[in-house]
């Protein structure tokens, strides 16, 4: 102590100082430090004192005030003796350091009595560039990830643009400086500019914005190396936080800095063509984002890669195709050099076998020509895209490139615009092609029809004298075939709107005599024939249950029983069900019975012996009525084989108390082939991939041979009967016999090599067709 020289004016700080003595004299110390320049030979007799400074009994005070001015005083003393610091062990070095950074989170209110002086050591710390000296320790990275973390924690909106530059300062003259920045440093950094920390802490995701962008060349090659670990040499390093958000990463760099990615961008090219279904659709989005993004320049730069993205829209995968088509939106609208790539892309994913895909062209051009009227209007191949898709199997497709081209015909033709004369002219053949539809054989095509003419063609919102107009331009420009429609359509429609007041008219009667009931009951199905699918009943055959005829010795099955009565019930009728045998005409008077089991009380019921005894007895009325079951639409079909599927699941576990009724289930399902009913279904290959979903999911070494082979019954039925098997069912199939599931679920894989080995004929086809759409 009697070697500590102290500046003119200050007195000495001991140990047996008071706190608020030791504060007064610790300000008056920090205020003469403040004023002295920066010359390291004028005040070598101080440095005594610069070491007595980092004694634990001030650096570890009770009071943050003896701590922050302290904290003031070695950094002024940095900054007198720089580039010499009196400090020269490792040991002491680290504890400044790490006690300057624990100083820093006093900076985090902006309120704080003591913030100015806070506000000073920040300020201290950037223009001495003092975190620098921490080069020379050993273990400098984990003093520069404490202190990178504490900066970005206490960051916040209250901080005016001086404080955090000064942040910005103190951080990029690290990463400038550094030989070599840690890969857990660079997770540190990159983190904050990816959901969901860009979103929670914004402050620091901006104050990493400009890091990056102002320290690119000091940060390009650590980036490359992390991308390069990841990307090439699929070696990622899984304790990283950001090693599952590379693709959000490479995003963000390319829209905070793109000279970051100049050598990671390229290396995109091996993702894109991975065998790995996940790692493609990563890879498409990605890049469909940043290419397609209004003023990219990447098509330009990034020409191979370009291309090899442009050959993902044949990918094999589904969900790949459809991810480029949604793209092409965006293309069309920020890319006119590209319009022709990407029209040829359309072209071909306009005959694609996925209905999804197929469905996502004609919305992507629709929703181009939402926002862009004239892109759409001058390419006339765009709209021959969407008029192919009128022609679509599927009533969803159909539907919505109708209701497209009525959208364009609309705008182009019915609403004031600037349009010439020849681009309305390219327009002018939607309204025949409208009308045209009128021909279909399903109901909600003509209903759709009718809808578009008063909302399209005529609008009906326009004054009456302007409908007139257009009513009588269309109908002077019409073909033979849509004129011939359009008189259909309107004698259609009066003969429904008769119908509906002769109705009226019954219900008015004054007496409700047999006869007027029965003209009451025509008239009201006739109506039901003419409304759309959603607002018809679930079940046209509406039952009675005054209809219901039981077999001998079964009582009715009604709403009001309990539980344990309803099961002793179903268990009666389920047992000589059983014993029926197949003669559909011998059984007739039981079809209302067989429409009652339909009921929602009893497929929804929550007791799951209810549900398996529902699901047995339906069985064996399809076994019994086989081949023309007493089911006959799409909905209750639909209904009762995702019913069966869900009971499929007790197959689990053969210890179940019920596990015979429900392997009498698969082996009724399995013997009559009931699931071939689905192809009448639009939408089967929906039922089929949840019911493949389910068996792969269920089967287990539990299972004796005779529950497999029933299994392998099922399935192999659907698949030599089915004229196509979707790419989706295919890859359900498929996935099974590779790594890694075919070692998590060897029982799945079993099956699967059976099944291929039985439906061998059957699959060869899709399966080539597989191999066409694989990527090269």
């Amino acid at each position: 102590m009697t070697d500590i020289v102290y500046p003119n004016g200050c007195r000495p700080l001991v140990e047996d100082l008071g706190t608020d003595e030791l504060i007064r004299r610790l300000k008056t110390l920090a205020n003469v430090l403040q004023t002295m320049d920066q010359d390291d030979n004028l005040y070598q007799q101080y440095i005594p004192l610069a070491l007595h400074l980092l004694d634990d009994f001030f650096m570890q005070h009770t009071s943050r005030d003896v701590q922050l001015l302290i904290a003031c005083c070695i950094a002024d003393v940095m900054r007198v003796y720089a580039p010499e610091a009196p400090y020269k062990e490792q040991d002491q070095i680290k504890s400044i350091f790490k006690f300057f950074i624990k100083q820093l989170h006093g900076l985090k209110d902006p309120r704080d009595p003591s913030f100015k002086r806070y506000f000073y050591l920040l300020e201290n710390l950037a223009f001495v560039k003092s975190f620098n000296m921490c080069f020379e320790l050993e273990d400098c990275q984990e003093i520069f990830h404490d202190l990178f973390s504490t900066i970005f924690k206490i960051v916040n909106d209250q901080h005016s643009a001086k404080i955090t530059n000064f942040f910005l300062d103190v951080l990029s003259a690290l990463i400038t400086e550094a030989d070599n920045l840690s890969v857990d440093l660079l997770d540190l950094l990159l983190i904050n500019i990816v959901k969901p920390n860009k979103s929670s802490n914004r402050c620091a995701a901006h104050i990493t914005d400009q890091l990056l962008a102002k320290t690119g060349d000091a940060l390009e090659s650590p980036i490359k190396m992390f991308f390069n670990r990841a990307l090439v040499m699929d070696k990622p390093n899984n304790k990283l936080s950001i090693t599952n958000k590379i693709y959000d990463i490479i995003y963000e760099l390319n829209r905070i800095n793109p000279d970051l990615l100049y050598s990671v961008l390229p290396q995109l090219e091996n993702k894109l063509l991975s065998t790995d279904d996940a790692e493609r659709l990563k890879a498409t989005t990605l890049l469909s984002r940043m290419f397609s993004e209004k003023d990219s320049q990447l098509s330009q730069k990034y020409q191979n890669l370009l291309r090899t993205f442009l050959g993902r829209f044949c990918d094999i995968s589904e969900a790949v195709r459809v991810k480029c088509v949604q793209s092409s939106m965006h293309f069309l609208l920020n890319h006119p050099h590209l319009e022709p790539d990407i029209t040829e892309k359309l072209r071909l994913r306009n005959h694609d076998l996925d209905e999804n895909v197929r469905h996502e062209v004609v919305m992507a051009i629709v929703a181009t020509a939402k926002r862009e009227f004239s892109v759409v209007i001058e390419a006339p191949e765009l709209l021959e895209i969407v008029r192919e898709r009128t022609l679509d199997k599927k009533y969803k497709i159909r539907r919505d490139a109708m209701n497209g081209l009525a959208y364009i015909y609309k705008v182009a033709i019915c609403e004031p615009n600037d349009l010439s004369a020849d681009a309305k002219q390219r327009v002018d053949w939607i309204k025949n092609k409208i009308l045209h539809g009128y021909y279909k054989v399903g109901l909600e095509d003509r209903l759709l029809v009718e809808r578009l003419l008063i909302t399209s063609l005529v609008p009906y919102k326009l004054a009456p004298e302007e409908r007139m107009k257009k009513l009588y331009h269309l109908l002077g420009d019409l073909d033979a075939n849509a004129t011939k429609a359009f008189v259909e359509l309107q004698k259609n429609q009066m003969k429904t709107r008769n119908t509906v007041s002769d109705w009226i008219k019954l219900h008015h009667s004054k007496e409700f005599t047999p006869r007027v009931l029965g003209q009451l009951a025509v008239k009201q199905t006739t109506i039901a024939k003419s409304a759309p699918a959603d607002f018809r009943p679930v079940r046209l055959q509406w039952v009675r249950m005054t209809d219901i005829v039981y077999p001998n010795g079964c009582r009715p099955l009604v709403e009001d029983l309990g539980t344990d009565e309803l099961i002793r019930r179903l268990k009666t009728l389920a047992n000589v069900l059983q014993t029926m045998d197949q003669d559909d005409n011998l059984y007739q008077q039981y079809i209302p019975l067989a429409l009652h089991l339909l009921d929602d009380f009893f497929m929804q019921h929550t007791s799951r012996d209810v549900q398996l005894l529902i699901a047995c007895c339906i069985a064996d009325v399809l076994r019994v009525y086989a081949p023309e079951a007493p089911y006959k639409e799409q909905d209750q079909i639909k209904c009762i084989f995702k019913f069966f599927i869900k009971q499929l699941h007790g197959l689990k576990d053969p210890r179940d108390p019920s596990f015979k009724r429900y392997f009498y289930l698969l082996e009724n399902l399995a013997l009559v082939k009931s699931f071939n009913m689905c192809f009448e279904l639009e939408d089967c290959q929906e039922i089929f991939h949840d019911l493949f979903s389910t068996i792969f999911k269920i089967v287990n070494d539990q299972h004796s041979a005779k529950i497999t082979n029933f299994f392998l019954d099922v399935l192999s039925a659907l698949i030599t009967e089915a004229d196509n098997l979707s790419v989706d069912l295919l890859d359900l199939l498929l996935i099974n016999i590779v790594e890694p599931n075919k070692s998590s679920n060897r029982c799945a894989a079993h099956i699967t090599e059976q099944l291929l080995a039985k439906t061998g004929d059957a699959l060869e086809s899709p399966i080539k067709m597989l191999y066409f759409f694989m990527p090269s």
